[in-house]
Formats: structure tokens, C-alpha cells, sequence
């Protein structure tokens, strides 16, 4: 064999080797990196306010300097349900608005004979597509011809031609707070303005109270301001939206009016939300979020006086279907740790929903279980629920327990150093149960005395102008929370009583549903360690080897 087959053998050879060693070297430790799909489905880019909600400006034009509103020319849902002269209405309104906000009164053609039903039906359908005309209260002023049919429509406005600018301003410069820093799915989109709006709007009636701008601007409305705010603010992250109205039952009345929201969380997927009835007082619920439209038709009404509603029959997509909170279904059943947040020394506060309050109860000592609490000890728990659903909110405080992990150890199981083998087993038994504790009080802390109550308003006042000369439009919602707080029909703080050491009563389970969600899944087996990397690098060279001296062998008989 020649000294360059040589040369180009050892060369080859040492190639290969490195090329199988970095190879092996740049795999992942793992099976790989989990999916970026979450609860809420596929992430969306990141979203910028100022994109969508101030008018153009170039780059004057920012979300901490807020131009005009721009009404958009296209129509929305409530066009596609129009036909005819409603629709004729509709679309000249929108022009007129997309065209110049100011604008007063809008002239209609006595060719379409307008009649009063169609103007107050296109009318209507267009402000439930487009909360951001805040201005317009809902009535109008006409003039008609000798057959009873409208030439014009004038419109009732809060704000002056002269006061608009400024009312605009202060409208887009609140949003845009609201809209600041939004990303992710339309569904992580909804679920966060659903939070903020719910926080920033206090249940209070005043003059803007119908409106978007009363919620957003002023921060505090009824039902239609609650739900024209979100549509607005769900429209300008690309989330379409329709304003419905009908009537509900609120636990106290079967039939009272009220408001809530149509969205689409994307081209074919249909669900309702009503954030009034889930901002019942000084708690956040979720009972209301995304419910489809049997889910909702429970205690809700619409009414199809303009519209028709789709079809939409998609469950799932509701905040505890999504595995957001937490169900309870069966008695002894502890809530899993995922659902509880530690908000002091030995406090834990779950969101979870159950139809049957009687269950409550029977969660707490498989919870305390769950959380470690094995040993003899008393607390006190408080829970307070949104009205007319079964979400609740449970805030359990421990006194007088021990965490297991938090135990010192036993002096008997620390004793092999000792001369002669112990000769009182009594210590064994852990010394927290040789005698229940004697003061119970402090089991009930103060804060935990009563479920916090918020009082609510029982009625919204009517927005209709008097010198509207059409009959009114639409009527506003005039009752968006029930006359008693949520909080009262829950149960009352209780203090249970002391709880003997863990495995005492074999018939008290721990977890009787499935496995706890709690505990997260184990990953796939990890990837090789350093060690078994240089195993494989060694088994490598050796084949290599091996190869290259049958090459060699070979290359001889030639």
C-alpha cells in the first residue's frame, strides 16, 4: 500500500470520527421542547393599540398621543342580518359616520320609503355593531314626507359638536392603557381584556352609564356600558363582536333586561360572554367567559327583534372546559394544587365550581391532605360565589398545623448513636396528637368573618332622549346586577373541627377523582448524559476502526 492511500485513509477516517462526534455532541438533552400551544390554542403575533384604534397620523400619532376615533367603512355582523330599507339606513348612517365622525343628521332618500321601523331597526343594528360612536345615545329626530315616510334622521348626541375632540381623546387615551401590551390567541387575548375591563369599571349609574365611553373614559357603567367597552376594545384587537340585549334571570327575577357580548374568537367560532354578571362586586369570576349558545340560553333571552343569532353550538371553550379552574364533583374530593394560590403564612385561596355547595366542606381536609398538612390541626375556611352560577372563590386558613416537610424529625428515628436501644416508645407518636388543641379561637381569623359583599345597583336609567320624535330605539338594558350581592346566598365562614393525624378514618380519600392534574406529567426519559456520550463516541471510533483495518487488509491483496 502506497504512502498516499495512507495518508487519505487516516485523513477520511479522522473526518468521519469528528464529523459523528459533533453530531452527537449538538443533540438536544431531550426529547425535545414542549408545544407552544397552551390552554388557549396557537399564539398570535403581539398586538399594537395604536395600529388600530387612533386615527392615521403618522408618526405623530401614538398610543400615549391619541388622535380622533376613525369609524372603519366596512359593515359588521349586523349588516349581514339587514335586508332592504334597514339595510339602506344602516349603510347611510356608516358612511356618513366613516366619512366625519361630527357628523349631526344624515339625509335619506324618499325613492327607499323609509318607514319608522326601518329606520329605528337600522339604527339600532348599527350601534350594536359599532360601540366606539359613544356620542350617540340611540334617538333620533325625523322629518317625513306625506306618505309617513323619513326624509332625514337627526341624531341625539352626548357630546357637542365642540366637545367631541376632547371626549375622543380622553376615550382613546383609557383604551389604549387597556390595550397595552396584548399578545397571544384570540382566546388569551379575550380572557386578559375580560380581567381588565371586569377591574377597571365600577357597577355605577351615571350619565355615560349605556356607553363605551362611560366604562373606558370614566370607569364606571351598567350592563351595556360594560359590554360595549369589551366589544370595543376585542374589536381593536381583531376580535369581531355583537352587542346583544334581551332579558336574564338573576336569581331574584325570572325576565330582567340586560346585555351581554357575541364574539367570534375566529372565522367559525361562535361564543358569549357576559363580563357584567362576572364582575359581581370586589371578586373576578370566569363563570360567564365564552359560553356557547346553549351554555348561555340557561338564564339568558335574546331578543331577535333585528337580528338572528348563528349557530353556535361550540362547547369547550368555556374558562373551566379549558382547565383554567377547577370542578368539584364528588364528595372527599381534594382540590388539586395547581389550583391553589398561597396568599399568606399557611392561607390558600382556589377558584373552582361546583352545583352542589355541599361538597365544600368535604374538600377541605383532602386539600389540607394534598398541601402536606397531615398532622392535627383546625382552620377556617370563607367562600364567596358569583350570583345565579356555581363558581366559587375558597379561602381556607390553617391554625395550629404543620407542614409535613416542615416537621423536625422524630427522636426516635434519630438514634443510632445511642448506648442502649430507647426504652419509651412514646415518642415515637407524633406529639402534636397526644391532646387536641384547647383553644379554638384563633381558628377564625377577622378578615375571614363574612364573605366580602359589594352592593349593586338595581337599575340602569333609560338613555332615550324625551324629544326623540321616533319611538324609541332599541331600549337599553335597565337592570344589570340582581338587588342582593352574590356573596350572600354562600356559605357561611365555618371552622371545622380539629382533624385527627392522617390514615385515622380509611374511609375519608384523599383524591377520589381522577389523578391529580396537580402533579405535572413526567417528561420523556432525558437525553443521554456525558457519560453515556462518551460510550457512544468510543463504540463509534471502534467501528470505525474496525472498518478501516478490513479496508487496509483489503487494499493489501490487491
Amino acid at each position: 500500500m502506497r504512502k498516499d492511500d495512507h495518508r487519505r485513509f487516516w485523513f477520511l477516517f479522522l473526518f468521519v470520527s469528528v464529523s459523528v462526534c459533533l453530531f452527537v455532541l449538538s443533540r438536544p438533552a431531550g426529547p425535545g421542547t414542549p408545544s407552544p400551544d397552551s390552554a388557549f390554542g396557537t399564539a398570535a403575533p403581539s398586538y399594537n393599540p395604536a395600529e388600530r384604534i387612533l386615527a392615521p397620523g403618522g408618526a405623530e400619532t401614538s398610543a400615549t398621543q391619541p388622535g380622533p376615533i376613525r369609524i372603519p367603512a366596512a359593515p359588521r355582523y349586523g349588516r349581514s342580518q339587514l335586508q332592504g330599507a334597514a339595510a339602506y339606513v344602516y349603510d347611510t348612517v356608516l358612511a356618513a359616520l366613516a366619512a366625519d365622525p361630527a357628523a349631526e343628521s344624515v339625509d335619506l332618500s324618499p325613492d327607499r320609503e323609509v318607514t319608522q321601523a326601518d329606520a329605528t331597526c337600522g339604527f339600532n343594528v348599527f350601534l350594536n355593531d359599532f360601540p366606539e360612536c359613544f356620542w350617540l345615545t340611540g334617538g333620533f329626530r325625523s322629518s317625513i314626507n306625506g306618505s309617513s315616510h323619513f326624509l332625514n334622521m337627526t341624531f341625539n348626541r352626548l357630546f357637542s359638536a365642540e366637545e367631541l375632540p376632547a371626549a375622543q381623546a380622553r376615550f382613546s387615551a383609557a383604551a389604549a392603557q387597556l390595550l397595552e401590551g396584548l399578545s397571544g390567541s384570540p382566546y388569551e387575548v379575550a380572557l386578559t381584556l375580560h380581567d381588565r375591563v371586569a377591574a377597571h369599571i365600577t357597577y355605577k349609574s351615571g350619565t355615560h352609564d349605556q356607553t363605551a365611553y362611560g366604562a373606558i373614559a370614566e370607569g364606571q357603567a351598567v350592563c351595556a356600558g360594560y359590554v360595549r367597552a369589551y366589544q370595543f376594545l376585542l374589536s381593536q384587537a381583531g376580535i369581531r363582536g355583537y352587542y346583544l340585549s334581551g332579558t336574564a334571570d338573576n336569581g331574584t327575577s325570572p325576565d330582567v333586561s340586560h346585555a351581554w357580548l357575541m364574539m367570534w374568537l375566529d372565522e367559525d367560532t361562535c361564543v358569549f360572554t357576559d363580563i357584567t354578571w362576572d364582575d359581581p362586586g370586589d371578586s373576578l369570576f370566569h363563570r360567564y367567559f365564552c359560553l356557547s349558545l346553549a351554555e348561555m340560553s340557561a338564564d339568558h333571552a335574546f331578543d331577535a327583534k333585528y337580528v338572528r343569532l348563528p349557530e353556535c353550538s361550540h362547547d369547550g371553550w368555556d374558562y373551566f372546559s379549558r382547565g383554567l379552574g377547577f370542578t368539584l364533583t364528588e364528595h372527599g374530593q381534594a382540590i388539586p394544587v395547581r389550583y391553589l394560590t398561597e396568599t399568606g403564612p399557611d392561607t390558600y385561596t382556589a377558584v373552582f365550581r361546583t352545583e352542589n355547595t355541599g361538597l365544600i366542606n368535604s374538600a377541605i381536609r383532602p386539600t389540607l391532605v394534598l398541601l402536606g398538612y397531615k398532622n392535627a390541626l383546625s382552620c377556617a375556611y370563607t367562600t364567596s360565589n358569583s350570583h345565579v352560577s356555581y363558581e366559587y372563590h375558597l379561602t381556607i386558613r390553617v391554625v395550629g398545623g404543620v407542614k409535613e416537610s416542615e416537621a423536625p424529625p422524630e427522636s426516635s428515628a434519630q438514634a443510632p448513636e445511642t448506648s442502649a436501644p430507647p426504652t419509651d416508645p412514646a415518642p415515637t407518636q407524633p406529639p402534636e396528637t397526644s391532646a387536641p388543641p384547647t383553644d379554638p379561637a384563633p381558628t377564625q381569623p377577622p378578615e375571614t368573618s363574612a364573605p366580602p359583599t359589594a352592593p349593586a345597583p338595581t337599575q340602569d336609567p333609560p338613555t332615550q332622549p324625551p324629544e326623540t320624535s321616533a319611538p324609541p330605539t332599541d331600549p337599553a338594558p335597565t337592570q344589570g346586577l340582581p338587588a342582593q350581592p352574590s356573596e350572600t346566598s354562600a356559605p357561611e365562614p365555618t371552622e371545622m373541627p380539629v382533624i385527627p393525624p392522617s390514615g385515622t378514618e380509611a374511609n375519608d380519600p384523599v383524591q377520589t377523582s381522577a389523578p391529580d392534574p396537580s402533579v405535572p406529567a413526567q417528561d420523556s426519559p432525558a437525553g443521554p448524559d456525558a457519560v453515556s456520550l462518551l460510550m457512544m463516541t468510543a463504540l463509534i471510533a471502534a467501528a470505525l476502526i474496525a472498518v478501516l483495518i478490513v479496508l487496509r487488509v483489503l487494499l493489501k491483496r490487491r
